[in-house]
């Protein structure tokens, strides 16, 4: 499964940064200690629900949603920090190679929002399929129409180019100029994971409610039909540290700024 760190380096390509800026091979500066993300585990992680039932109470526990998003977020904020994880293998994140880890959510739903389980229904080239397991299963006519028009009219990729431009839009004008202000590392790091924290609950936001808008639109009936289907085709959850520096992401967005900067100037 992608991560986040595409989208953020995306939306954070906005920033107009000082060409003369540079931090050699320095790593943001996370303010969250060790300690601090193995006590949120500590008081978060269930093992009474590593493996649950994945109905109506599931789908609309906001509290749940929020400490999942919470918890995948802390792992994102360390490893763009650089950070080694190993110490929360005991709560299912396992090191894949030198800079990746991965959680098997299937096996574990401490590490599963709802984005992630309707995750498949993202792409328009597996439709056909889903369709036809659906129907298989005891979805009928009316439903499989409900779920046919919302994917047809809310594709996920095509609504999420909208909103990110509106959000970006909105957004990053007090960060271009809170981050060109910022004086040395540590107000630099402190304003990016402002920033890329923001940009992680928009798109959280977005997925859980693009996703309510399928479920909702489903009888009770058909909404289990369609969690237990999804429910058995969860991807694993991988995350990696990409190992960029500071310098290495001013240079990456100023060369993207640039490009949209000409982009403009055609289109004038």
């Amino acid at each position: 499964m992608m991560t986040n760190k595409n989208l953020l380096l995306c939306m954070l390509s906005i920033l107009l940064l000082s060409p003369e800026t540079s931090f050699g091979q320095d790593r943001f500066r996370l303010d969250i200690t060790q300690k601090q993300i193995l006590s949120y585990f500590e008081k978060t992680y269930d093992v009474d629900k590593v493996e649950t039932v994945i109905d109506d109470d599931w789908v609309t526990d906001l509290a749940r949603e929020a400490e999942t998003r919470t918890r995948i977020g802390l792992v994102i904020d360390a490893l763009t920090a650089g950070r080694n994880l190993d110490y929360l293998e005991e709560y299912g994140l396992f090191k894949s190679n030198s800079n990746s880890y991965t959680v098997v959510i299937a096996k574990d739903h401490n590490w599963l929002t709802l984005g992630n389980l309707f995750f498949p229904l993202k792409f328009k080239e597996d439709y056909e399929k889903i369709y036809s397991d659906l129907s298989k299963r005891g979805f009928d006519r009316a439903d499989l129409q409900e779920l046919k028009l919302y994917l047809e009219q809310n594709g996920f990729f095509e609504e999420l180019s909208k909103a990110s431009m509106a959000f970006q839009k909105e957004n990053s004008p007090k960060y271009v100029s809170k981050y060109q202000s910022a004086k040395d590392l540590v107000e630099k790091s402190k304003i990016f994971f402002e920033w890329t924290r923001e940009t992680r609950s928009f798109q959280d936001n977005f997925e859980y409610e693009w996703a309510i808008g399928i479920y909702s639109r489903l009888d009770d009936r058909a909404q289990n039909i369609l969690c237990s289907y999804l429910s058995e085709n969860i991807s694993d959850l991988s995350m990696m540290d990409d190992g960029v520096t500071i310098r290495e992401f001013e240079v990456h967005l100023s060369r993207y700024v640039a490009k949209i900067s000409d982009l403009e100037k055609n289109t004038d």
